[in-house]
């Protein structure tokens, strides 16, 4: 499912009575919005609480959004001209490894917030500082939570597949480690091109070895290429994926064969209403003219939007990049109804499991 990056560009939220005197609040996105599904899903799921939190007050919010096209070099560049340009307070919903560690050392420069990055690495935490706040669990937590899966089912015969960039590689190492100190070693690892998404060497590789299970470090696109076509003469062969491949486009194109195909998920699921933050995002859709898509990426961008504006009220009627990112450093634990930021982890630890079920829907 694809969305217009345009529709947040410059988009002014909110309009009631009490709206006329709030502050206005600009916040900066740069984000590949024209290249990934979920990237936009993301971004829908934010819009939908900076909609709401303008007209509640005590800010009015507008989203400036940028499309860097996966481009580290212009992911720096365009969140430059957002600081010193357009003023923005605080930045919100990057993604992607190699940009956010390129981003990284700006923060620090420019003394602005990134609040709520779509991204686990350990890596890019270490050097976010204390600029970068997080509210997802790390890779790591993924990855554990994944092995722990493959172990408690007796599986011992266990592939690697992994893009060839900083995301990748680093995640395929953790797998590795992981695996071992469960007593696993790792029988094959592959790797493909991320720029060119070539898994014709993966695909073989997986036919002619035959794992019991492969765990998956990709995007959407490669992991369901690879699923598809090992599924083709393999139906038993069991993939897990980390959260970052999973979203609408995915499940729509491995739906008649991934059956079985396990995800972690940093979300609560978002069609269980008994989680209080799944039911403000489906009350809130529901009144919403343009309906976001339910999804785990859209309900992480309305949950990491609320947590900017929480941190953004805390921080008074004169707030601004300093003072969000003091409340950001000093406030905490803040529930966001079932999901927990926490300034002395560094962001959240929840970890969730799905799985594509017979009819190629997604299940707990």
């Amino acid at each position: 499912m694809k969305f217009l990056a345009n529709t947040l560009l410059a988009l002014v939220l909110g309009a009631c009575a009490t709206a006329v005197t709030a502050r206005t609040l600009v916040v900066g996105q740069v984000a590949e919005l024209s290249g990934l599904a979920n990237a936009d899903e993301n971004a829908l799921g934010a819009r939908l609480w900076f909609d709401h939190a303008s007209v509640q007050g005590p800010h009015r919010y507008v989203v400036k959004a940028l499309d860097d096209q996966r481009d580290p070099k212009q992911t720096v560049l365009q969140t430059r001209k957002l600081v010193e340009e357009d003023k923005v307070v605080a930045l919100f919903g990057y993604r992607s490894t190699p940009s956010l560690s390129a981003v990284a050392p700006l923060l620090e420069e420019l003394q602005i917030p990134l609040v709520g990055p779509y991204n686990g690495s350990e890596s890019v935490r270490t050097k976010g500082g204390n600029w970068m706040f997080f509210l997802r669990a790390t890779y790591q937590d993924e990855i554990s939570r994944l092995v722990e899966h493959v172990r408690v089912t007796g599986i011992r015969n266990v592939a690697i597949v992994h893009q060839q960039d900083p995301f990748g590689t680093e995640q395929s190492k953790a797998f590795a480690t992981t695996l071992e100190a469960a007593g696993i070693k790792p029988a094959n690892i592959y790797s493909y091109d991320r720029k060119t998404l070539d898994t014709k060497d993966v695909i073989q590789g997986l036919t002619d070895t035959r794992p019991q299970a492969v765990l998956m470090a990709c995007t959407s696109q490669a992991c369901a290429s690879i699923i598809k076509k090992i599924r083709e003469t393999n139906e038993k062969m069991m993939f897990l994926t980390l959260s970052n491949a999973v979203n609408d486009e995915l499940l729509q194109s491995i739906a008649k064969v991934g059956r079985g195909v396990l995800m972690s998920q940093v979300m609560p699921f978002p069609w269980n209403s008994n989680v209080a933050i799944v039911k403000e995002f489906d009350r809130l859709n529901k009144a919403a003219k343009v309906k976001v898509p339910v999804s785990h990426a859209a309900l992480e961008g309305f949950a990491s939007a609320k947590l900017l504006t929480i941190a953004a009220t805390k921080a008074g009627p004169q707030a601004d990049a300093s003072r969000i990112a003091e409340v950001l450093r000093t406030t905490g634990p803040i529930d966001l109804g079932g999901i927990v930021y926490s300034p002395m982890t560094k962001g959240g630890r929840y970890v969730d499991l799905t799985m594509v079920s017979r009819d190629g829907r997604l299940i707990r």
